[in-house]
């Protein structure tokens, strides 16, 4: 569990069912290092894994998604791979409303995997690309990357209450995303004094905050308090609004 890490990813205002975000995220996991294989798949929430074997290179995110049980309600895809470098993905599309733009509930796309050789600088940058070459305002209202048990752990003290919803931003993480139904939440003349070092906007719409920071390092209290510091301008910026459709 230490050395697990979190990749999430949630929206209510996206539709991911034609697969094209799913497949790039799927598909930046294998080029970084964290996808080699995968060994099972399960489809339903209360079925049972079945075997596969999709090894790893340019068709796998297709083949993967491929698995996925179409139809109108929800969907739901859960896989992974076992042995010396594990890894579990779990999918959830709810029904999206296209006269609304609204998604019945909420889109998530959960990976973990494990972290320990992506803890050091140079893989941490590896991992902070491939955050930053996935997500986009069409795509994504929230992201976010950190250690799985002090994600946890955060939020069950210093993130509680969440700035927004727990399943989505409940306080800044080592790596973040926001995008349309969540930046729109919060006043941008103030995230505009968030360190410019860590803050990549994309355009008007997009705000990538990473922390510049290894994953070794953001486990140290000192880097912890920093992200606490930031969470506090994102409290101190937040809006009297849900947010809406892009």
């Amino acid at each position: 569990m230490a050395d697990t890490l979190m990749w999430r990813s949630t929206s209510r205002f996206h539709d991911w069912k034609d697969g094209e975000f799913v497949t790039r995220l799927i598909g930046r996991a294998v080029d970084a290092g964290i996808i080699e294989r995968v060994d099972w798949v399960k489809t339903t929430v209360v079925g049972k894994r079945c075997p596969v074997q999709i090894a790893a290179g340019p068709n796998l995110a297709a083949e993967l998604f491929g698995k996925l049980r179409k139809g109108p309600r929800v969907q739901y895809l859960e896989a992974g791979a076992d042995g010396e470098f594990p890894w579990t993905l779990h999918l959830l599309l709810s029904p999206y409303d296209e006269v609304r733009q609204v998604v019945d509930g909420m889109a998530v796309c959960a990976l973990q995997f494990d972290g320990a050789g992506f803890a050091e600088p140079a893989p941490s940058k590896v991992l902070a690309e491939a955050f930053r070459s996935v997500h986009t305002p069409d795509d994504t209202e929230y992201a976010g990357m950190h250690w799985l048990d002090r994600w946890d752990g955060l939020n069950d003290t210093v993130y509680n209450p969440a700035v927004t919803y727990t399943p989505m931003f409940s306080g800044v993480m080592w790596a973040n995303f926001f995008g349309p139904g969540h930046i729109d939440q919060f006043d941008e003349a103030v995230l505009h004094t968030l360190p410019a070092g860590h803050c990549s906007w994309v355009g008007e719409r997009g705000l990538f905050l990473i922390d510049d920071a290894s994953l070794a390092a953001i486990r140290e209290p000192k880097a912890e308090d920093r992200l606490a510091e930031l969470t506090a301008i994102f409290r101190s910026a937040r809006r009297n609004t849900q947010g809406g459709p892009p």
